[in-house]
């Protein structure tokens, strides 16, 4: 698996309109049940794409998991709460305590709005908190979005714009997925 490149699975929670899961995804559970001993035995983290309630509830059962967790979707916060809402606060704490790593994806945080400012306290948040636990995502091919979709290279000029620092800018892109995927 290792050289095949994989270095990590994802497991979702997050549901389709209908409150049904979205097909071929493996859910929360079968880390807890099956896999988590298997990815610490091959030194492989768990990405989880889940509402952050759902992370939260659920953290004591993936901290004794052991193993390196990502989140994706920026921690699937929900913007319309705020940057000084307990959940997003208690991310944070999680992220400053090196406990996780987050996927820096803005265009699932916020559809249709190519500016992306609604998103951006919490972008800028993260930085705070622990730029060495972030990795920048694109959430690229862009699929289950609205009509809308964003552009691959507007993303990343946004991502480069917030942060206006060469040295957090070269964690982000290089060094933390570096780390995370220990490439070389």
């Amino acid at each position: 698996m290792k050289e095949a490149g994989i270095r990590g699975l994802r497991f979702v929670e997050t549901r389709l309109a209908d409150q049904s899961r979205i097909p071929g995804t493996i859910p929360l559970e079968q880390l807890f049940e099956r896999l988590a001993l298997k990815l610490a035995q091959l030194d492989m983290h768990a990405e989880i794409w889940a509402p952050l309630a759902t992370v939260l509830s659920q953290w004591s059962r993936i901290e004794a998991c052991r193993i390196p967790i990502v989140l994706d979707h920026m921690g699937a916060f929900d913007v319309s709460l705020g940057v000084e809402h307990r959940d997003f606060q208690r991310l944070l704490d999680l992220v400053s305590d090196g406990k996780v790593w987050i996927k820096l994806a803005v265009c699932r945080r916020q559809f249709g709005d190519a500016s992306f400012a609604k998103v951006r306290p919490f972008h800028d948040a993260f930085i705070m908190a622990e730029d060495r636990r972030l990795v920048w995502a694109s959430d690229f091919p862009f699929v289950r979005y609205p009509a809308w979709q964003p552009e691959m290279k507007d993303l990343l000029g946004l991502f480069r714009s917030w942060i206006n620092d060469r040295g957090i800018e070269q964690r982000i892109l290089v060094e933390n997925p570096t780390t995370l995927y220990w490439c070389s």
